[in-house]
């Protein structure tokens, strides 16, 4: 039987999650559109805190978004997300304003150095799910001229997919670009590593970590608790 999403889209979904997420957590959360289009196609962001500071780039946070492309297009990724602006000496150089500026408040810093250490492979390893559902790490990097607008989805320069097992990483698609380094990553601290090269002081990179799931509808597969246990509450830690 194939594992689905109890949910018929990404606004039903994002709406139970949040709920549910702010009950179980204890914890004020947004609930924030990132692409201004129909609520059931935008990409949604929890993010912590009442009234976080807009946008929510420094923050850690869950997503749920719709894949667009390959053999999971038309479905469900959900699970954790940070992102990294552009190095502030790129600010000097070309005009880029100050929110798209990686700080040092940032919570970016603290997962690279986590993952360099090996503690997030405990949180990846703790994501429940079926043998046929692998959990999914995608990394993206857009270019310093295309930075992220909430009006639109971004269009990212290069990415990098694997799935995640027993703290192997297996390549599921590989990065073409500038991202290359990284096609021969097989465990997480030494993706850490190849995300402090030079290169990608001029590029916006995103880490997601989750799962891949079809939509389907209310009551037929995986609940909002389902969701925030099994795949985001591993990240907790992280979601600041």
């Amino acid at each position: 039987m194939i594992e689905r999403l109890g949910f018929r889209d990404n606004w039903s979904a994002a709406k139970e999650l949040h709920t549910f997420a702010e009950v179980s957590s204890g914890r004020d959360i947004n609930l924030v559109p990132f692409g201004f289009r129909q609520p059931e196609f935008a990409q949604w962001w929890l993010v912590p805190g009442p009234n976080p500071e807009m946008p929510a780039y420094p923050h850690g946070k869950m997503f749920i978004r719709t894949v667009k492309s390959g053999k999971h297009a038309g479905s469900a990724y959900l699970g954790y997300y940070v992102e990294k602006g552009f190095d502030p000496v790129v600010g000097k150089v070309v005009h880029l304003e100050a929110k798209h500026l990686l700080g040092k408040d940032w919570c970016w810093h603290a997962v690279v150095r986590d993952i360099g250490a090996g503690e997030m492979d405990g949180a990846v390893s703790r994501i429940v799910t079926p043998s046929d559902v692998p959990v999914v790490l995608s990394i993206q990097a857009s270019e310093m001229n295309v930075p992220p607008d909430p009006a639109n989805d971004v269009t990212y320069g290069d990415t990098v997919r694997f799935n995640a097992s027993d703290g192997v990483l297996s390549l599921a698609t590989p990065a073409t670009n500038v991202l290359r380094g990284l096609n021969e990553c097989q465990t997480l601290s030494v993706i850490s590593k190849a995300l402090e090269h030079d290169d990608l002081r001029f590029y916006w990179v995103g880490i997601r970590i989750g799962v891949i799931l079809p939509y389907g509808h209310e009551g037929t597969g995986w609940s909002a608790s389902d969701v925030w246990l099994n795949v985001m509450s591993p990240f907790l830690r992280w979601f600041r």
